[in-house]
């Protein structure tokens, strides 16, 4: 094969420019990341209930505040990635990137109610 039609063989088909696609990439690191920390406070907050002052529970903590201010943002990326692609992403993938970015600050606003 020569090394024209290997350059060739390696290019993708995409209708989308390259800064949607590196918008929509960065947008779904962040939504990914968001929802690493969200299960690791889970999780983290889980075993910590038996001894709620211990330093498991203060790694909860910080996991929901990286997931809040990674999720604040992704909520700030979704507009741009969506308005920046010529196709939107399909509507189940954005509700779930918003509620997924707006979980950890719900659950901190209702914290901080108690």
């Amino acid at each position: 094969m020569s090394r024209r039609a290997r350059h060739h063989s390696r290019r993708r088909v995409t209708s989308e420019s390259r800064t949607a696609d590196v918008a929509t990439i960065g947008w779904m690191l962040t939504v990914m990341t968001t929802l690493a920390c969200e299960l690791g406070f889970a999780a983290a907050h889980w075993f910590a209930s038996a001894n709620p002052d211990g330093p498991l529970e203060m790694f909860s903590q910080l996991l929901l505040f990286a997931a809040g201010v990674i999720g604040f943002i992704s909520l700030l990326a979704a507009p741009v990635a969506i308005k920046s692609r010529r196709e939107p992403p399909p509507r189940g993938i954005t509700v779930f990137a918003l509620l997924v970015g707006a979980a950890p600050l719900a659950i901190m606003m209702v914290q901080r109610v108690r």
